[in-house]
């Protein structure tokens, strides 16, 4: 029995051990992965360096930073993002416009967005390159703004304020701090921050977005890099510039302007490299019709703007010249313009003319829900037809139909006495800015009829007579319909009945003896609010909903609604809580009558219908790290059991099965007793 339980122990033993080697393997290999993604990482430029690894953004190279693209491609696009983010470029996003001064790179992974926003600024002896990254949760909306930008769009001025205002910390909260790159690199960190484009107008400008309510939460970086800065010390005039060559005829397509159309270094010598002393001016036979312009000094190039004309043929000359020398005049050259002018731009709201030098087309209706648009593309007049959503045709032009405007106040609330009827003229509740005739309708909910309705209602002409079932006293709704032919608008009737304010009470006593009193006042109705919606005082709804508070009153002098105390609607028996934030909030109704004031106050509590605050996102490195944690925890387990094990081993007693057998003493060889069944 003792060499049993002696190979039980050392079984058990050799296993422990067993397991604790390959579990500090295992750490060993752990350990090493996490030293390579942490301090050692792949290439060069791609070190992970402090916080921006752990959000998904490399470090740099202290020689190198951040790789931008000098040449409008996707390679050169793609090794740029590969210089920033971690995630791989495959299947980004990229939209840039003409000249490649702006740019914008994202990809979708879950629910993060990659997105990378590129700015790149040439001036005189200075190129100033700067990307901003985001690594981030978007709304919907916040999707919908991003997935809106194209060639067409990003070189507006709304796409470069937001990059200039994200840039200098306008958008972004909390903690920003400074990564030092290069010397000659500008870079900040911005942890947490949120971007609401619903307050975008705070700092005067929408930027462009198409929803005003997108919102944005998580990181970004900025990296701003001066690649190099030149100053030139001084210029060597030579005023014997001469034309070399006669300026070639010009044949110009579009009403636009048109860049660089002749560089003035192919038919001058000695202009003078970089001075911007040299004069430029030109002659046109017909002036007016377009201008000249010459924008830089080294390789002298001329832009024609034909923005204002549809073309013709112009004889025109150029003069050049340093202050205090001699002119020189070019020879004179004809410039025929092809050009078509669209002053609307396919605005199917306007009626204008297109023309171009052979002909001109004005937008005119196809039908009553179409209008056709003539526009221009190049020199050739080009048309679409349109439809007129939400509207209609006239005069050669869209317009809205506005749909008929439910007057709520005179029609949303009724209030009147048990037993009688009401009248209401469906004419009266409606008003159409457009004078259209309207067809009216009514109907019950869904799930109320004529047989089990508590008020009754028969419709004569404009006219509903609405009557409640005898002695009834409560609250009911329909429905009213407005059609002006384009729209139809839909508006709930809510109907109060209340007891009648002039009843008696009168009663007879048991006999004759006992006196009937009736109580004063009972002609008066008592001044109080009636039937408030909702009923209790404590109302929660999730962000993004909204919640209508009424009252029923008639009686009083005017109507108040206070949110926080603050008045956000008179005159009305209703208020309708809409767009609010995440919060607490009163809502109070006070109401007066003469002399008489009273009150009601809700509490609105407004909150997220989703988990609250900002998901966790675990990078590469927390998860070996955390491993680590788990591998060691356990280790140390294991060696607590072994030495348990060893320590139980020497005692005198070895738990085995329900019993116990003595090691190691005399007692235990001669008594067998001592291990149940042993007898």
């Amino acid at each position: 029995m003792k060499k049993k339980v002696k190979k039980e122990i050392v079984i058990k033993t050799s296993l422990i051990k067993k397991l604790l080697i390959f579990l500090i393997i295992i750490l060993v290999i752990l350990t090493f992965l996490w030293i390579s993604v942490n301090f050692i990482g792949g290439s060069e430029n791609k070190k992970l360096q402090g916080e921006l690894g752990s959000i998904g953004i490399m470090g740099f190279d202290p020689e190198t930073g951040i790789y931008f693209p000098e040449e409008c491609n996707e390679e050169n696009f793609t090794v740029s993002w590969d210089s920033i983010f971690k995630e791989s470029s495959e299947n980004i996003t990229i939209i840039n416009n003409s000249d490649c001064t702006r740019y914008l790179l994202y990809k979708n992974i879950s629910d993060i967005y990659y997105i990378i926003t590129g700015v790149s600024m040439d001036g005189f002896g200075i190129r100033n390159l700067s990307v901003i990254s985001f690594y981030t949760k978007l709304t919907s909306e916040g999707i919908t703004d991003l997935e809106s930008f194209d060639s067409a769009n990003i070189n507006q001025g709304g796409f470069d304020n937001f990059i200039d205002d994200l840039a200098r910390g306008d958008l972004t909260e909390n903690r920003s701090l400074d990564i030092n790159i290069t010397a000659s690199a500008d870079s900040e960190f911005s942890d947490n921050f949120r971007i609401d484009t619903g307050n975008f107008l705070d700092f005067g400008d929408s930027y462009g977005f198409t929803d005003n309510q997108a919102k944005a939460a998580g990181f970004v970086f900025k990296y701003i890099q001066i690649d190099y800065f030149h100053q030139i010390i001084g210029i060597e005039k030579t005023v014997n510039t001469t034309q070399t060559s006669n300026i070639p005829d010009v044949i110009l397509y579009g009403s636009k302007r048109h860049d660089s159309v002749i560089y003035l270094e192919d038919y001058f010598d000695n202009l003078g490299f970089g001075s911007d002393e040299l004069i430029f001016s030109y002659l046109v036979n017909k002036s007016g019709e377009f201008t000249l312009d010459m924008h830089d000094y080294y390789l002298h190039p001329v832009d024609f703007s034909t923005e204002s004309t549809i073309g013709g043929i112009f004889l025109v000359n150029i003069t050049l010249s340093y202050s205090g020398f001699e002119n020189i005049t070019s020879n004179n050259f004809n410039v025929k313009i092809y050009g078509c002018l669209d002053p609307d731009e396919k605005d199917i709201f306007e009626k204008r003319t297109s023309r171009n030098l052979s002909t001109s087309s004005m937008d005119h209706c196809v039908n009553n829900g179409t209008v056709r648009e003539y526009y221009c593309k190049t020199n050739k007049i080009l048309y679409s037809d349109f439809a007129c959503e939400n509207g209609y045709c006239d005069s050669g032009r869209c317009f809205i139909n506005q749909e008929p405007d439910f007057e709520s106040s005179e029609c949303g609330d009724l209030v009147w006495e048990m037993n009688t009827n009401y009248i209401l003229d469906i004419e009266e509740c409606f008003d159409d800015e457009e004078d259209d005739v309207l067809i009216f309708k009514w109907e019950y909910p869904k799930d109320v009829s004529g047989n089990n309705t508590n008020i009754t209602v028969k419709r004569n002409s404009t006219e509903l007579i609405l009557k409640p079932r005898k002695n009834w006293i409560g609250e009911a709704y329909f429905y009213i319909y407005a059609n002006d032919s384009y729209n139809e608008e839909k508006s709930k009737v809510n109907c109060y009945i209340v007891q009648n304010q002039e009843d008696e009470e009168s009663s007879e006593g048991d006999s004759g003896d006992e006196e009937v009193v009736l109580e004063e006042n009972t002609s008066e109705s008592v001044f109080k609010i009636l039937y408030p919606n909702p009923e209790g005082t404590d109302i929660t709804i999730f962000l993004g909903d909204e919640k209508t508070f009424s009252i029923a009153n008639d009686d009083c002098d005017s109507i108040e609604w206070y949110l926080n105390e603050e008045l956000v609607e008179s005159d009305s028996k209703m208020y309708k809580a809409v767009g609010l934030e995440k919060g607490n909030y009163t809502v109070r109704v006070k109401i007066v009558r003469g002399d008489e004031i009273i009150d009601k106050t809700w509490n609105l509590f407004i909150e997220e219908s989703v988990e609250e605050g900002r998901e966790r996102i675990f990078n590469t490195g927390d998860v070996i790290f955390y491993t680590i944690v788990v591998v060691i925890l356990v280790i140390i387990a294991l060696i607590l059991i072994l030495l348990m094990s060893e320590k139980k081993s020497k005692n005198k007693k070895v738990k085995i099965g329900f019993g116990f057998v003595v090691v190691g003493d005399e007692k235990g060889k001669n008594n067998p007793s001592s291990i149940p069944g042993g007898n």
